[in-house]
């Protein structure tokens, strides 16, 4: 087992340090443990979490209603996260609680931006209608 410091670990994900230490606060991050007053985590569990997280973006990516990989991609309206928010009236804040919980309608990211499939979103609101 190879115990890395928190900035190792933020280093080793490509992250900020600032962030993974949001997750671990907000208990949405990968799983640590405490040595006295340090978080340290475990490379293997790191690379396990990373991957469950790359596996679940792969899905987002794949085109609405996709058969076939060969299919041609069809026409895909994107939203921004305020789009997506006032569309499902949420504030976009939520969102990004979602995002970071894993919850929610699927997002694709380019850079640091967020965008939403119009189709997706539609879809998650009539899947996720309080009776």
């Amino acid at each position: 087992m190879e115990l890395l410091t928190s900035r190792e670990a933020a280093d080793f994900m490509k992250i900020s340090i600032h962030t993974l230490e949001k997750w671990r606060a907000l208990e949405i991050g990968p799983v640590y443990v405490r040595a006295g007053k340090q978080a340290r985590y475990d490379r293997e569990t790191l690379e396990t979490w990373l991957m469950s997280r790359t596996e679940k973006e792969k899905k987002v990516k794949k085109p609405v209603g996709s058969i076939a990989a060969d299919e041609p991609e069809k026409d895909i309206k994107y939203l921004t996260t305020e789009e997506a928010a006032d569309l499902l009236n949420h504030h976009k804040i939520t969102l990004a609680k979602w995002r970071m919980q894993g919850k929610g309608p699927a997002f694709q990211k380019e850079g640091k931006r967020v965008f939403y499939d119009s189709a997706v979103i539609e879809a998650w609101k009539r899947e996720n209608k309080h009776n």
